[in-house]
């Protein structure tokens, strides 16, 4: 069964970013092959949930486009100036996209969902007014893009308790005891019948553990929640499931819910059928990387590791997800959005200009990455850019084995900077030493591949901006 998690890190695999160096949980890997095919693999990764903003105005700016054929921004920027010389945003080079499977999406998705009769009661009123009000508040506008409507809601309150535990592990192609419990309740009609457009939200109370595929979700495997598909027949059938975990990072438990729970609901309605009919599930071919650095890239894997992904607008009183926007990464302004107010976007984006072929079950693709021979160094140009003037900025590359693993001998990488400030236009050198090839057998990534992560930091302290972008390179 192929499901699409949301997880987190109750080690702070993030709130590690900026030091130069980091530690983790360890983290499950797989191949590229089974990156693209198997979504829910990487239990060990923090979402960025604890540094969520809060109060601040939304500006609402996710009405963005540009030409389906773009491919390089130039803007014409005279790359001879020093830094923030604009136009903005400076030239930079092609981002990912998140690339549609030709599978459908729910255009005017109904989100049903069932609450048991042992939840908390005094949250449950806090649940409901978060699923009616999810799906037409201004954080939604941003599915539009890909197909997708305004959302209405519905909430199923069962009279029964949800069980102490419960299995979603499908086997030898029977469907897992949960899959067998919700179409026992569809086929009941204490939840109404499922149509193209149906989406059902399962949500447990903290007294119910989950386990999905041989993982149980929260605690050690930071697994926040999953959505996945069954096929009845000739019907196919969106899920999710949203546990309660605990609260961290001095965050509630319903903050941390809500904004899991963000991140499934959107997922199930841009990527309803991921295990038989997949839609907006994964990057284009040349970023394919991506998905194995953001463990996953649906439209919400692709900002749930980025720390300013998790936001409170003033128009819905509940924490969010921001979400991976296709047109505002090829603008140059936030790929996560909305953008929240007075934000202005800055990057330091890695030039690749080598190709290497990945196999891609049973086929091939071409990907984006920098040649550098094992033992060898070569360097990587880094390009600044900012949606608008800013300050200048701190840029830092870091080793994404040892950011996994916390172990400073699994790094694969080292680097070397002459120079790590800059601005709109600023265009950086880092010379990239390949010290170990990657091994999916022995060190867990992708087999004579690199992975690096791009770490863009302006401010300090509770005024400190941090955003990201992953590089490879390969041998």
């Amino acid at each position: 069964m192929t499901s699409r998690s949301f997880v987190f890190a109750t080690t702070g695999w993030l709130l590690l970013l900026g030091t130069g160096c980091g530690a983790s949980s360890e983290l499950l890997q797989t191949s590229l092959d089974e990156v693209v095919d198997s979504g829910h693999v990487t239990p060990h990764l923090d979402s960025g949930i604890p540094d969520v903003r809060v109060g601040i105005p939304d500006t609402g700016r996710v009405d963005v486009s540009v030409p389906a054929e773009a491919s390089v921004i130039d803007t014409g920027i005279d790359t001879s100036l020093p830094g923030d010389a604009g136009p903005y945003p400076a030239t930079f080079p092609d981002p990912p996209q998140v690339v549609n499977a030709l599978g459908p999406v729910l255009t005017s998705p109904k989100i049903v969902a069932i609450l048991f009769n042992n939840d908390d009661a005094t949250e449950v009123p806090q649940i409901e007014s978060f699923m009616m009000g999810i799906g037409t508040s201004k954080y939604w506008n941003v599915v539009s893009e890909y197909g997708v409507g305004p959302a209405t809601a519905q909430i199923v309150s069962l009279n029964e308790a949800a069980p102490a535990t419960i299995d979603d592990t499908a086997r030898q192609g029977q469907n897992s005891d949960l899959q067998n419990w919700l179409l026992g309740e569809i086929t009941a009609g204490t939840v109404p019948e499922p149509d193209a457009n149906t989406e059902y939200m399962i949500v447990y109370p903290a007294t119910t553990t989950i386990t999905e595929d041989g993982t149980t979700l929260c605690g050690q495997s930071g697994v926040g929640g999953y959505h996945t598909d069954i096929q009845n027949g000739q019907t196919l059938i969106a899920y999710g499931v949203l546990p309660r975990c605990a609260g961290m990072g001095g965050l509630t438990d319903m903050q941390i819910f809500t904004g899991s729970s963000s991140h499934e609901i959107v997922e199930a309605a841009t990527d309803p059928y991921p295990d038989f009919n997949p839609a907006w599930s994964q990057c284009d071919n040349a970023h394919i990387f991506w998905d194995e650095a953001d463990f996953g890239s649906e439209v919400g894997d692709m900002c749930e590791v980025q720390p300013e992904a998790f936001y409170q607008f003033p128009d819905f009183p509940f924490v969010v997800q921001r979400i991976w926007s296709n047109q505002a990464a090829r603008m140059g302004t936030d790929p996560c959005q909305p953008e929240y107010a007075g934000e202005t976007y800055f990057a330091a984006v890695p030039v690749l200009p080598d190709l290497v072929s990945f196999p891609q079950i049973g086929n091939s693709i071409m990907v984006s990455t920098k040649k550098i021979a094992v033992g060898a160094s070569g360097t990587v140009e880094l390009d600044l850019y900012s949606e608008g003037p800013t300050q200048p900025w701190t840029v830092t590359v870091q080793d994404f084995n040892y950011l996994t693993t916390g172990n400073a001998s699994s790094a694969l990488l080292s680097f070397s900077m002459p120079q790590t400030t800059g601005q709109n236009g600023t265009k950086l050198p880092v010379t990239i030493t390949v010290n170990t090839a990657g091994n999916m057998n022995t060190n867990g990534q992708i087999d004579n591949s690199e992975l690096f992560l791009v770490e863009a930091t302006q401010g300090t302290g509770n005024n400190q901006v941090v955003n990201l972008w992953w590089g490879m390179v390969s041998n």
